[in-house]
């Protein structure tokens, strides 16, 4: 359907993309983009954990060995709240994209 209504415009190949595909499929790459770096960070964490002798992963490994629940917890922390403030701006983002297409 929107394809349809790119011709009826006489779009181009890149206008049709930038204009209609790009805009209806949006949400799911930012909901894409959400779970990846969900992921990645768990991915990140989960290995240095098992594998690395550095990287916050090994110092909430090591804090844990070592009953040092404070350095721990807050480690855990930090990393919840830079998951949290990446996952955020990318939320604003997508917002901001989507008013522009409520608006066209």
């Amino acid at each position: 359907m929107l394809a349809k209504t790119a011709r009826v415009h006489r779009l181009g190949p890149l206008a049709a993309a930038l204009r209609v595909r790009l805009p209806y499929a949006a949400p799911y790459i930012f909901t894409g983009f959400k779970l990846a770096v969900a992921y990645a960070f768990i991915g990140v964490i989960g290995a240095e954990f098992i594998t690395s002798s550095r990287g916050i992963g090994y110092e909430i490994s090591y804090a844990y060995n070592n009953f040092d629940n404070a350095l721990m917890y807050g480690m855990m922390l930090l990393i919840l709240a830079l998951v949290v403030t990446v996952n955020m701006s990318l939320h604003a983002w997508e917002q901001r994209l989507l008013a522009r297409r409520r608006r066209a």
